[in-house]
C-alpha cells in the first residue's frame, strides 16, 4: 500500500469495503487484493468507526518547525544572551536564571508569552532543565548510594527545624541542542572553551542556574553560591558534588562566613563523608 499513490490506496481501500460488504471473509479478501488479512481487517474496522473518511490518507502532518513560536535566529539570540550574561546584567531583578527570568527576557526582547509547556520545551532543547538527582544515585556504588540514603534524610530533618530549602547541586557540560547545533561556546576548540552550567534544584524542581566558560573555578563556585543565597527566600541546604572548586579553601572560608544562609553538604561521589561548612574548614 505505502508503494502506491493516495488516489490508488483510496480505490484499494473502497474495494477492500465493497467486498467484505457481499460477505467474503478477510482472507479471501486479502487473495484478491493483495493484502494481508490484518491489514483488510484493519481497514474494515476504522471504516466501520469512522465511515468513508477513514478510506482517504489521514492529512499530512505539518513540517518540524512549522508552528515554532520562536524563529531559528530568535532563539539563537536568546541561547546567546542566556550563556553569556546573568538576568541582572540584562536589567532584569534576579541574579540567576530560572523559568520566570527566562519568559520576562523572551518578553522583553521578543514581545512573546510563552506557555509553560512551551517553554519548558525550548529550555530542554537548549540545555537549561533539572538534571535529576536519580541518576547520580544510580550511578554510584552500593556504599555511597546508602551513605546517600542515610544523609539525606538528616540534611531534610534539619531543613524542616531550621526553615531550610534543601537544594540539588550540579554543575557539568551544557549539553543543549537546536537543530543539530551544539550550544557551545563560539569557535570552541577545547576543554576550555566549552560551555559549563552550574545549577541548583529544589524539591519543587524549581531550577536555577548560571553558565560559565571551561571548568568551574572557586572563584565561579563562589559567584553562583552568593547569587544562589540572593534569590533563595529561604537559608540553603545545598547537596553538591564533592568538586575540586568546591574543596579550594577560599570556598570554605567564604562558607563560614555565610553559614546562617548556606550550608553545603557533599553528595558521596567520591568522598566517604559528609562535608559542612564548618567541618570543612576545621580539617583543612
Amino acid at each position: 500500500m505505502r508503494s502506491l499513490t493516495p488516489d490508488a490506496r483510496y480505490e484499494r481501500r473502497t474495494e477492500v469495503v465493497r467486498l467484505r460488504k457481499t460477505g467474503l471473509t478477510y482472507l479471501q479478501i486479502g487473495a484478491q487484493t493483495g493484502l494481508s488479512r490484518t491489514g483488510v481487517f484493519d481497514i474494515c474496522k476504522r471504516y466501520a468507526v469512522t465511515g468513508p473518511a477513514s478510506l482517504r490518507d489521514a492529512p499530512a502532518s505539518r513540517a518540524s518547525g512549522a508552528v515554532r513560536k520562536l524563529q531559528l535566529p530568535q532563539e539563537a539570540l536568546l541561547r546567546q544572551l542566556i550563556c553569556s550574561c546573568t538576568p541582572d546584567q540584562l536589567d532584569m531583578p534576579s541574579p540567576l536564571w530560572t523559568r520566570s527570568a527566562v519568559t520576562r527576557l523572551i518578553d522583553l526582547r521578543l514581545g512573546l508569552r510563552l506557555k509553560v509547556r512551551t517553554l519548558d520545551a525550548y529550555l530542554t532543547r537548549w540545555g537549561f532543565s533539572p538534571r535529576k538527582s536519580g541518576k547520580h544515585a544510580r550511578d554510584l556504588s552500593s556504599e555511597r548510594r546508602l551513605r546517600l540514603r542515610e544523609e539525606y534524610p538528616r540534611v531534610a530533618a534539619r531543613a524542616v527545624i531550621e526553615d531550610a530549602e534543601v537544594n540539588w547541586g550540579d554543575d557539568g557540560p551544557l549539553l543543549g541542542y537546536a537543530d543539530g547545533a551544539e550550544c557551545v561556546a563560539p569557535r570552541a576548540t577545547d576543554a576550555d572553551d566549552q560551555l559549563g552550567l552550574t545549577s541548583a534544584v529544589n524539591s519543587k524542581g524549581q531550577m536555577r542556574w548560571k553558565i560559565h566558560v571551561g571548568v568551574l573555578t572557586a572563584s565561579g563556585l563562589i559567584e553562583f553560591l552568593r547569587r544562589l543565597v540572593a534569590i533563595s527566600p529561604k537559608k540553603v541546604f545545598l547537596m553538591l558534588h564533592n568538586t575540586p572548586a568546591q574543596r579550594a579553601r577560599s570556598v570554605q572560608v567564604w562558607l563560614v562566613e555565610h553559614v546562617d544562609e548556606i550550608e553545603v553538604f557533599c553528595q558521596p561521589t567520591g568522598s566517604a563523608r559528609s562535608v559542612g561548612a564548618r567541618a570543612d574548614l576545621a580539617t583543612a
